[in-house]
């Protein structure tokens, strides 16, 4: 089944508007959330269990290397067999473009620098010294590295390209990726790493964003073609006489 990622896109902005206004509005939900977690005196806890000593110094960096080195692969062998590597090297093309505006510019290079908000564990609720802040409201109050929005939860969720551009078990990729991006965002907020709005507003931007561009990719030539045949002129008819 073939899907509208422009009417998917839109969908999911509008869905973002709402959910951000939520958050803004009940921007106590943030805290209230985090305080599940919070142990006064001990901190986030989760952080000293062996899970999450794995997933902070083994699952997190093997999972970004192995994205990058399997684009690069792809990337590599479409252009040494140019013929019988064309469609995979635009699937690659398409999934580095998801990274590379997704996670990396629009997560890393613009809204965690621009908004400046504190993580869970330096505000003064939770035993920092920092003030808290809501969603989407530029703080300042931290310069390096910051909570809004999530970089770990943007990147699972931009695995979402993967079963824009499979034919089979498009479904069953796409349940599993939204499966695995709720743990991450849950693993996040029980760190003490990020607000529970941090992990929801990156999942939604990064996966609109990524039909966005899976569009650009794959849909929109396909529409223009399709205008520009519909306004080719038919043939004349030439009337017989009576």
């Amino acid at each position: 089944m073939t899907v509208n990622s422009l009417k998917m896109s839109l969908y999911i902005g509008i869905f973002t508007i709402f959910v951000s206004l939520f958050f803004v509005i009940f921007n106590q939900i943030d805290l209230l959330t985090s305080a599940r977690y919070y142990t006064p005196g001990l901190g986030f806890t989760f952080n000293n269990t062996e899970l999450a000593t794995l997933l902070k110094q083994v699952v997190r960096p093997s999972f970004k290397l192995a994205s990058i080195l399997c684009i690069l692969f792809i990337l590599l062998l479409s252009f040494l067999m140019p013929k019988t590597m064309k469609a995979m090297r635009k699937h690659a093309l398409f999934f580095f473009t998801c990274l590379a505006l997704g996670p990396a510019l629009m997560v890393e290079g613009v809204l965690k620098n621009v908004f400046g908000r504190a993580r869970q564990q330096d505000i003064i609720e939770f035993g920092g010294v920092l003030n808290f802040s809501p969603a989407w409201i530029i703080s300042g109050e931290c310069t390096k590295n910051c909570s809004f929005v999530s970089g770990d939860v943007s990147g699972i969720a931009v695995l979402m390209a993967v079963p824009l551009i499979m034919s089979r078990f498009r479904l069953t990729l796409t349940i599993s990726i939204l499966a695995l991006t709720g743990l991450a965002m849950t693993y996040r907020v029980v760190a003490g790493k990020h607000f529970l709005s941090d992990s929801v507003i990156a999942a939604c931007l990064t996966i609109g964003l990524v039909y966005f561009i899976h569009y650009l990719f794959y849909q929109r030539q396909k529409k223009n073609i399709k205008a520009f045949e519909t306004e080719k002129p038919g043939k004349k008819q030439t009337s017989q006489p009576t």
